[in-house]
């Protein structure tokens, strides 16, 4: 119920001729409702800056523009505790998402909703991780041992047309091996109404923003692979050449074979904490399972032609394509990752998207943001400075007040 509907109620109330003085639970119950009403708009009563900050944002949500929604809620007016108040000042009968974790969703029915996709990212799991080139291969990353830190956020607007809101290299993965075929990947399905991808895009940002404290700024995707890249020693013309080696997205099988070998040999996303892509010890099991070979385009090869890794000099094309069985592998993923679905048309840069568990938010970010959605405990829907009050505490305050 919003205010206006309680103010209504509240005059109808007071007109009625058989409301007596003498009856003090209604008297009582009146007074303690006309207190909410004046509580609330107490709470309304927010600056002229931020109202109009408030008018920007409802604007900007609903013509799709994503970077001035960032902007917005970035803001000085949206770094105070009156801005987290209206933003978690909800409506839980407007502001309800449903938001679902299913069985998981098929991956070649997804879409990806921002404009960058990287081959280094989207292939360092599957050329470094057996048992998740296993569960790829298998057609079902659901029954993966790490399933639980592999899910994608997604809008499911029908079967065949799922927009990926966060988790894309978690969703590009799978293209490494089955590009033509399903294969499903556990998601958590926020059932947003709206389709502007932007709009949805920027609800998500709002609801990020209501659960981080009030100065604390939306998180956003950082150069992680060019920050490594210069610890490790590399100059900003070399930085320059693998990040725009990196693209998964246009170009054809020879550029995806460049973006693959610039990145083989080295430690799995540059950390050092992580083992190697294309490392000796993957490549020996991947050798000893035969029913990978197929997929990964290595029937055939003898298991002694295996160079070790000691041999080959990271990140150089001539030195890897020396050893056979990586070079096929290098060259299935480089003709599969051509097949990636392209962004849908008018998709943000990376540096826009929702971050659903960076900041302080942490891990637990999706889950927490995600039931508060199922909740309506977001005011993610206009209007933002004329919200909901305790239901559950006007409607047992109406029931006496309106009992005959």
């Amino acid at each position: 119920m919003k205010i206006n509907e309680l103010r209504e109620l509240v005059n109808s109330v007071i007109a009625e001729e058989n409301l007596k003085l003498s009856k003090q639970k209604r008297l009582k119950a009146l007074k303690e409702a006309m207190q909410i009403f004046e509580d609330h708009m107490k709470k309304a009563d927010v600056s002229p800056e931020l109202a109009a900050k408030c008018d920007e944002l409802v604007a900007a949500l609903k013509d799709g523009k994503l970077k001035e929604v960032k902007n917005i809620l970035n803001s000085a007016e949206f770094q105070s505790p009156e801005a987290f108040e209206i933003l978690n000042a909800s409506d839980a009968s407007t502001d309800v998402v449903s938001v679902e974790k299913g069985d998981g969703v098929d991956a070649s029915k997804c879409f990806p909703t921002q404009s960058n996709i990287f081959i280094s990212q989207s292939a360092a799991w599957p050329l470094s991780d057996y048992n998740t080139c296993k569960y790829i291969v298998g057609g079902d990353v659901t029954v993966s041992p790490a399933a639980r830190f592999l899910i994608i956020n997604v809008v499911e607007l029908s079967e065949n047309e799922i927009w990926v809101l966060d988790g894309h290299h978690r969703w590009s993965q799978t293209f490494c091996f089955l590009p033509d075929e399903s294969c499903l990947i556990p998601a958590r399905n926020f059932n947003f109404a709206d389709t502007n991808k932007q709009t949805v895009l920027g609800k998500l940002q709002v609801a990020i923003k209501a659960n981080l404290a009030p100065a604390e700024e939306l998180p956003k995707a950082g150069d992680k692979i060019g920050d490594r890249l210069a610890a490790m020693g590399m100059g900003p013309e070399e930085v320059s050449k693998f990040k725009s080696n990196d693209n998964a997205l246009g170009g054809s099988a020879a550029s995806m074979e460049t973006g693959l070998y610039q990145c083989s040999l080295y430690h799995r996303e540059l950390d050092s904490s992580q083992p190697l892509v294309l490392g000796d010890e993957y490549m020996q099991k991947i050798i000893a399972d035969q029913t990978l070979h197929a997929a990964m385009g290595i029937e055939g090869l003898d298991p002694a032609d295996l160079k070790p890794e000691s041999e080959l000099t990271p990140g150089d094309k001539e030195s890897i394509s020396q050893c056979p069985w990586r070079k096929a592998i290098i060259e299935t993923v480089a003709k599969n990752l051509v097949k990636i679905n392209k962004p849908i048309s008018g998709s943000p840069d990376r540096t826009l998207m929702p971050q659903l568990d960076g900041g302080s938010l942490g891990k637990q970010g999706p889950k927490v943001i995600g039931d508060k959605l199922s909740a309506g405990e977001i005011n993610v829907n206009e209007p933002f400075l004329e919200e909901s009050i305790d239901l559950k505490r006007w409607n047992k305050l109406a029931g006496t007040i309106l009992k005959d």
